[in-house]
């Protein structure tokens, strides 16, 4: 079993126990589960170091005791589990790396700097001569039209 279910696991039985204090070592037992000390100890710095858990002392068998803090019950409403929470983090670098490698925005001008906008000159054009021409003569058969009315 990976470390962050055995984690995982862990932090579940630290929510659920009716205990006032369990031992990580006794957890993984009852869940039959394989271990190793240096583990209990990564876990017990893990949980401690992210205050999912607080200190309660020894208990018989001299293992150390913890009991599930608010910060702990805050994480789980917040993330669920503790896998969760790491992919999260790993999301998180990613879009990080990501953003650190585009490039940004280069604000001084390139060496091919464009023209300055300038307004088209206004000419009179030849197509022109053909609507004003229209243009008098109606005009001018307006007028007479007018005057003979």
């Amino acid at each position: 079993m990976e470390f962050a279910k055995k984690v995982d696991l862990v932090i579940g039985v630290l929510e659920e126990t009716d205990y006032h204090s369990v031992s990580v070592k006794r957890i993984l037992q009852n869940q039959k589960v394989d271990y190793d000390d240096s583990e209990i100890l990564e876990i017990e710095r893990l949980i401690i170091s992210r205050s999912l858990a607080i200190y309660k002392g020894p208990d018989s068998r001299g293992n150390n005791t913890y009991a599930l803090s608010e910060t702990g019950r805050d994480f789980l409403k917040t993330y669920g589990t503790y896998q969760k929470f790491l992919k999260g983090i790993e999301l998180e670098t990613k879009k990080i790396d990501r953003s650190r490698k585009r490039k940004s925005y280069q604000a001084k001008p390139s060496v091919n700097q464009p023209a300055a906008y300038q307004a088209p000159k206004t000419r009179f054009k030849p197509g022109n001569i053909a609507g004003i021409a229209i243009l008098i003569f109606f005009l001018v058969m307006f007028y007479v039209i007018a005057r003979l009315t």
